[in-house]
This record gives C-alpha cells, sequence and structure tokens, in this order.
C-alpha cells in the first residue's frame, strides 16, 4: 500500500458515509430524504475510489488509476449536486426558481464532468466544483439557525463551517506528519467530524413542511 494513512482514512470515509446514507434512506420520508443520500452516498463513492488511488494506483500510468481517479473526482461532482440541492429546499426557495437551480446546477455538472473526462483531473478542480455547493447549503444552514436555535441546527451550520477548515488544510498541505500522516489523511480526519456534525440534523426525520412553517 503506497499511502496507508490517505487510503485508511479514505475507507474510513467510505464507511462513515455509507451509513449516513443508508440511515437517512431508511428514515426520512420528506423531499429531502433523497438530497441527504445523494450527498453522503456519493461522498462515500468518492472516498472508497479515491481511497484505492492513494493506496494502490499512484501511478498515473495505470489502468487503476486512469479509472478510478476521474470517477472520484464525478463522484465528487454528485456529491456537490446533492449540496445545492439541499441548500434549496432549507432556503427554502420557491419551487421555480429551485427547477431553474436545479437545471443550471445540472448543466455545470456535465460540462465538469466533461472537462475531467478530457484531462482536468486536478483535485482542485473537484475543489472548484464542490465549494459553491456548500458554501450555499452553509448560508441556508445559516438560515434554519436563525429561526432554530436547536443542537442539531447548531451542529449543522457549525459542520459545514468545518468543512472549510478541512478543505484548507488539504489545499495549503497542513499535515501532523509528512510520511505517517500526511495532509490528505488530516484533511480525511477533520472531514469526517464535520460529517459527523452535518448528520446530526440530516438524520432528522421532520418533514419539510415543518421546516417552513417556522419561516
Amino acid at each position: 500500500m503506497t499511502e496507508p494513512d490517505v487510503a485508511l482514512t479514505d475507507y474510513g470515509l467510505f464507511v462513515l458515509n455509507g451509513g449516513f446514507a443508508v440511515v437517512i434512506a431508511m428514515k426520512r420520508r420528506d423531499l429531502l430524504r433523497w438530497p441527504w443520500v445523494l450527498f453522503f452516498g456519493s461522498l462515500s463513492i468518492a472516498s472508497l475510489f479515491g481511497g484505492t488511488v492513494h493506496g494502490f494506483f499512484l501511478n498515473e500510468m495505470t489502468a487503476g488509476y486512469q479509472v478510478l481517479w476521474p470517477l472520484t473526482l464525478i463522484f465528487i461532482g454528485t456529491a456537490a449536486i446533492g449540496a445545492w440541492r439541499i441548500g434549496a429546499h432549507l432556503y427554502p426557495l420557491r419551487e421555480t426558481v429551485r427547477g431553474q437551480l436545479n437545471l443550471a446546477v445540472t448543466c455545470a455538472f456535465v460540462l465538469y464532468a466533461a472537462l475531467v473526462y478530457w484531462g482536468a483531473d486536478a483535485f482542485w478542480v473537484a475543489v472548484l466544483f464542490y465549494l459553491p455547493g456548500v458554501i450555499f447549503l452553509t448560508l441556508a444552514s445559516y438560515k434554519v439557525l436563525a429561526r432554530d436555535r436547536s443542537n442539531p441546527a447548531r451542529f449543522l451550520f457549525a459542520g459545514l463551517l468545518l468543512t472549510f477548515v478541512a478543505a484548507a488544510i488539504q489545499q495549503f498541505k497542513i499535515g501532523i506528519h509528512p510520511h505517517w500522516f500526511n495532509y490528505n489523511a488530516t484533511y480525511h480526519v477533520v472531514q469526517a467530524v464535520a460529517l459527523v456534525m452535518i448528520f446530526k440534523k440530516a438524520s432528522l426525520t421532520e418533514h419539510l413542511s415543518n421546516e417552513r412553517n417556522r419561516t
């Protein structure tokens, strides 16, 4: 295994996010059910593929890298779609505006996927596509927090803020140890904490109408 710290923490995120997606699919029955499943499920699959690349296919000339790394970035992109759709419901936007937003995000994803396919496969490209959706979701979660001071709402907002800290750790290459626990592994651990906090709110079974009635 070429980068065991990165691969194993990625596999941990695979299990964690996959479990979150399953729990939400079983518990929620409102309009946010499948966007949350898309968000956590996509991150789970991206972590599985990304961990396999870091563990076994770091050489860009291998078939494993050429297949799995673009798929990793694609699933990060589908997680971004989930973030946009969740934010559109939490904000909340009117049905027509939400539909227009979903169409725009879908078109942007198609362009993003094409760029990845054509070779724009640096991780920062995925971050650039993913962050706007998370920023929008963070703004929507702040609106939720403004009307709901409960612990789950606080966890959602704080968890989303922590994802930006995790992204900064990855982009600025801040690690615990350059060999035994590098910046990617550190990023994974901080991201895991953030996702647990987000899940605190995401796993709730209240209906969307209840959220809107508080506005």
